[in-house]
C-alpha cells in the first residue's frame, strides 16, 4: 500500500481507537492512553508523521506508566535539542562576515603512508562559495627525519585550474571539503610539514 497522509491517518486511528489521545506539539508527538482487555494500563506513542507507533506498551500500574512517559518526554526533549544544536552547527550564521578573503592561502593535507600538501590561493569569494587555484609550494626547512621537510606556499605562483568549492559551516567556522584529507588555513610565516615514502 502506498504511504499517503490519508493512509497514515487511517492506520493511526486503528491504533488509537478507544484511547485518550494527547497531542504534544512541542515534541512533535501523539500519545494514546488506555487500558488492555485485562485491565492493565497501556500507552502508545507516535513521533512525527508515522503510521505505526514508536512504542506500544502495557504497564503493571498507572504509576509505572506515568514514570515511563515522563522519562520518555525528557529523552525526547534532549533528542530534539541535540538535533537542533547539530543543525545549527552546520548552517551559516544568518548574518556573518564571509570568512574567506581574496588572496588568502589554504592547504589540503592528505595521504596515508606519507603527508602530501597542496596549497591553494583564494581568487574569488561569494556568500556560499569560494574559488581557489592551486599554487606552488617550496622547501622551507628540513623535517624531523629523512624523507620529510617543511614547505611554504608561493603566493601567485599558480600551477593549475580554478576550483569552486561550497563553503561549509560547523560551529560558526567556515571551511571547504577536499576529496581526501583535511582543510587548514595558512598563516604568514607558517611552515607546513610534508613527508614522502620511499
Amino acid at each position: 500500500m502506498k504511504k499517503t497522509i490519508e493512509n497514515i491517518e487511517e492506520q493511526r486511528k486503528i491504533y488509537l481507537k478507544d484511547l485518550e489521545v494527547i497531542q504534544h506539539l512541542e515534541l512533535n508527538a501523539v500519545i494514546g492512553l488506555g487500558f488492555t482487555d485485562e485491565g492493565y494500563p497501556k500507552a502508545l506513542g507516535f513521533i512525527g508523521a508515522k503510521g505505526k507507533p514508536d512504542f506500544n506498551y502495557r504497564f503493571r500500574t498507572t504509576a509505572h506508566r506515568e514514570k515511563f512517559l515522563n522519562d520518555w518526554k525528557e529523552s525526547r526533549i534532549e533528542e530534539i535539542r541535540y538535533k537542533q544544536e547539530q543543525k545549527a552547527k552546520t548552517q551559516a550564521p544568518e548574518i556573518a562576515a564571509v570568512q574567506f578573503r581574496i588572496g588568502e592561502i589554504i592547504y589540503n593535507s592528505w595521504g596515508y603512508d606519507q603527508t602530501n600538501i597542496d596549497f591553494y590561493e583564494v581568487v574569488k569569494v561569494t556568500k556560499a562559495t569560494v574559488v581557489i587555484k592551486p599554487i606552488q609550494g617550496q622547501y622551507a626547512s628540513p623535517g624531523h627525519c629523512d624523507m620529510s621537510e617543511f614547505l611554504k606556499p608561493l603566493k601567485g605562483q599558480f600551477v593549475g585550474d580554478e576550483m569552486r568549492k561550497k563553503i561549509q559551516w560547523y560551529d560558526g567556522k567556515a571551511s571547504v571539503k577536499f576529496q581526501f584529507g583535511g582543510f587548514s588555513r595558512w598563516k604568514q610565516g607558517d611552515q607546513v610539514y610534508s613527508s614522502s615514502y620511499a
